[in-house]
């Protein structure tokens, strides 16, 4: 079996005229453009510390429409959990790298954004992506990473996990979640989501 391989972009090209910290709405620079239009494939243990590229990432926070809450989980604290920076982490984001896979459709991001959902979790309804922006951060895991935000739409309100990547999970309203994010140990992408999700819940009001 060969190495696995992940989607990156040259760092350079990315970001070397549009750089910012945390979160930036999709309507400001088109980043999926500069990515759909220059991306490559890589073995992913080549390029976990390398800071020439950056990853980007599918990151779903799921919304139920019905109830106006948010899907909160919290990563496996096992030894056996893939990615040791992130263990046992809460977070509000569903996804990860997009893979070769992914590229025989026209918007691999979107479509890598489906088959996360679909690999990682059970959900008794649909699921509605909708890009809403990016979430570029810096020190250690961020650096070689950059955040693709979608919210995801559904009315589902029954959740389990597929992948066993998860240890729990529980719905939450926004306040919950800005509590989670002073008192837990929770991913620094999903606190940078918190912008948008604000925003949402101020358009259904």
């Amino acid at each position: 079996m060969g190495k696995e391989e992940v989607m990156v972009v040259r760092t350079s090209t990315l970001l070397e005229e549009d750089e910012f910290i945390g979160f930036m709405p999709h309507t400001k620079i088109a980043f999926l453009n500069k990515i759909n239009n220059n991306y490559e494939f890589r073995p992913r243990d080549e390029v976990e510390e390398d800071l020439i590229f950056k990853q980007p990432i599918a990151y779903g926070v799921l919304i139920n429409t019905k109830t106006k809450k948010i899907f909160a989980v919290q990563r496996h604290t096992n030894d056996n959990y893939g990615e040791k920076r992130l263990k046992g982490k809460w977070n509000w984001g569903i996804g990860g790298h997009i893979d070769p896979e992914d590229a025989d459709s026209k918007d691999p991001i979107y479509s890598a954004m489906l088959r996360e959902v679909e690999e990682e979790i059970n959900i008794d309804s649909g699921v509605y992506p909708h890009l809403t922006g990016y979430v570029n951060l810096k020190g250690g895991v961020h650096d070689v990473h950059f955040g693709v935000v979608y919210i995801l739409e559904t009315e589902g309100e029954n959740v389990s996990f597929e992948d066993g990547a998860h240890k729990a999970g529980a719905w939450k309203t926004l306040d919950e979640l800005k509590k989670m994010a002073w008192e837990l140990d929770v991913e620094e992408w999903s606190i940078a989501c918190l912008e948008p999700l604000e925003e949402y819940f101020e358009k259904l009001k």
